[in-house]
């Protein structure tokens, strides 16, 4: 759908659901950085009512995400009820309505990205945002998400590696296995309390406006589980996800973002006690899911897929190395990933 029709079919959806005929743009809607697999658009209306007056934000998914719209919307609700800077959803299609593919929209929040200021500020942001998160009661959400009916809920490493399981379970992946079974044989202690886990915890995720998080978006991959296994995936994100430098500079980059990574992970420690040996864990983790995603799209492609591997964010070789290095030096093990 072309971006003149995404307009369209959008104010054509929002004039019949509230009920307002004369609805009509101030600002049209201009596509925003983000969203891995959606498409993100920044917009605003003329004649709304309050809650859908000033900025707003549409979510749009892909084919066939009905479920994810709806747990993404009842998620996020759920947090920003319990006091946190996540924006609330004002309405989800699953049906997609004229736009023909499940939507969300939400009010836009104030701020610039995290990465944006600078690295004396970065660390005490990141991880004082994480840690207000994981002080969170739990019970709310989990009970907001069974209430909407979001379908079962991966909550803890546990149900975590019984995904994995069979994923890697697959004829063609079985260089996939030595990895799974260290995870398997080495899964840290639970926690004695599970906490609300964002997963995708990073500074393109957290906005900040003078000095202070106005908000946190991108709630897909939210769970419950070790406060740990969520340091663990933003350490990953920190310092081994894909990043974008001139090759002369790639060295001095990598070098920064692990200054970056480790002024976090001292912060966040300054404010909760952490277990260093379920980080590290954790990161492995995140590392293996990683490239068993690879495995699997090239698996798929192999099989006639019109899915391409290369699409993927992370199927570089240059991330391949860094993660399969990583995910060694932590177990080990090779990590086999298909080539």
């Amino acid at each position: 759908m072309e971006h003149a029709e995404i307009s369209a079919a959008l104010l054509a959806d929002l004039r019949s659901l509230l009920g307002r005929p004369a609805l009509a743009y101030l600002d049209p809607p201009v596509p925003l950085t983000g969203g891995y697999d959606t498409a993100i658009f920044a917009f605003q209306l003329k004649g709304a009512p309050p809650d859908f007056s000033g900025g707003l934000v549409l979510r749009l998914f892909g084919e066939n995400a009905a479920r994810r719209a709806r747990f993404e919307g009842v998620a996020q609700t759920a947090v920003a009820d319990l006091g946190y800077p996540a924006p609330r959803a004002l309405h989800v299609s699953e049906s997609g309505g004229q736009l023909g593919r499940a939507y969300l929209v939400m009010p836009r929040i104030d701020g610039k990205q995290l990465i944006a200021v600078g690295i004396l500020r970065f660390g005490a942001l990141l991880a004082g945002a994480q840690v207000a998160l994981h002080a969170l009661d739990p019970v709310p959400v989990r009970l907001a998400l069974e209430a909407a009916d979001c379908g079962p809920i991966a909550a803890g490493i546990d149900d975590w590696l019984k995904t994995l399981d069979a994923e890697v379970a697959q004829p063609g992946l079985e260089g996939l296995r030595p990895a799974y079974e260290w995870l398997a044989n080495n899964r840290p202690r639970r926690p004695a309390r599970a906490v609300i886990c964002h997963l995708d915890f990073h500074p393109l995720n957290v906005l900040a406006e003078n000095g202070a998080v106005t908000g946190v978006v991108d709630w897909a991959g939210m769970s419950f589980g070790d406060p740990a296994a969520d340091v663990g995936v933003t350490r990953v994100i920190l310092t081994l996800a894909p990043f974008e430098a001139p090759r002369l500079l790639k060295p001095v980059a990598q070098q920064v973002r692990r200054l970056l990574a480790w002024r976090y992970t001292s912060a966040y420690r300054k404010l909760r006690p952490l277990s260093a040996d379920a980080v590290r864990y954790y990161e492995a983790l995140r590392c293996f899911e990683a490239m068993s995603h690879l495995s699997r799209m090239r698996l798929a492609e192999r099989g006639g897929s019109p899915v391409t591997s290369t699409g993927y964010a992370w199927s570089d070789p240059a991330t391949v190395r860094r993660l399969t290095r990583h995910f060694l030096r932590i177990t080990g093990v090779e990590l086999g990933v298909l080539a």
